[in-house]
């Protein structure tokens, strides 16, 4: 993508409305399959219990941000609003994959600006608890129905309902979220209301165990 985004951002010259416009949806795209390919990988590497986690400790706010940066390119070519809500620009210390944690934070980011409307936004926020920090991925997309909502996180989740044919577009992304976060002794839930868009949340624990298995 960092060609492509030299491209997006003039560095070769002008571009026109049109070559701006073009270059954004490759851009969008070519995010978006990074990231199934990514997850394809690991799907497989969970399958036979061949995915191991390197542990280290690293700043959750730099990392927040830095997934923040890496998409706003996205979000620009899909004509959505990418928004950090931050109090405060502190450190926030904790024990994990960063690489790991990254990638579920970018497949909730992918899924909010996917699913958001034209002229939208999607906001991305850290919460500091007594236990644990909470990061929030707001969205303004179709919303998530009760039924679905634990469903969503399984491997091979589909639905029957036409309506809900949307669903299908959050693949096997929040499947391994699930499976990483919670190796990492975090969670994943979400809440939504139908037609008012979808909230996901992810957690980790200010002190944490890895687990391999």
């Amino acid at each position: 993508m960092g060609f492509l985004n030299l491209l997006q951002q003039e560095a070769a010259g002008p571009l026109s409305i049109r070559q701006q416009d073009l270059l954004a949806s490759a851009n969008f795209s070519l995010g978006q399959v990074q990231l199934l390919l990514q997850d394809l990988l690991d799907f497989s590497r969970l399958e036979h219990n061949r995915l191991e986690l390197q542990p280290v400790s690293f700043d959750l706010f730099l990392l927040v941000k830095n997934s923040l940066d890496q998409f706003s390119l996205m979000a620009e070519a899909a004509k959505v609003r990418l928004v950090g809500c931050f109090k405060v620009a502190a450190e926030y210390p904790v024990y994990g994959d960063p690489a790991r944690f990254s990638q579920c934070l970018n497949n909730l980011i992918v899924n909010a600006l996917k699913f958001s409307p034209q002229g939208g936004s999607v906001a991305v926020s850290i919460d500091c608890q007594a236990a644990e920090y909470v990061i929030k991925v707001q969205d303004e997309g179709p919303g998530i129905s009760p039924e679905n909502r634990e469903a969503i996180f399984t491997r091979h989740f589909q639905t029957a309902n036409g309506a809900l044919h949307h669903l299908s577009g959050y693949g096997l992304g929040l499947s391994i979220t699930k499976e990483l976060i919670g190796r990492q002794g975090g969670r994943v839930w979400l809440e939504s209301t139908s037609g008012q868009g979808s909230t996901f949340f992810l957690s980790l624990p200010r002190t944490i165990e890895v687990n391999q298995a």
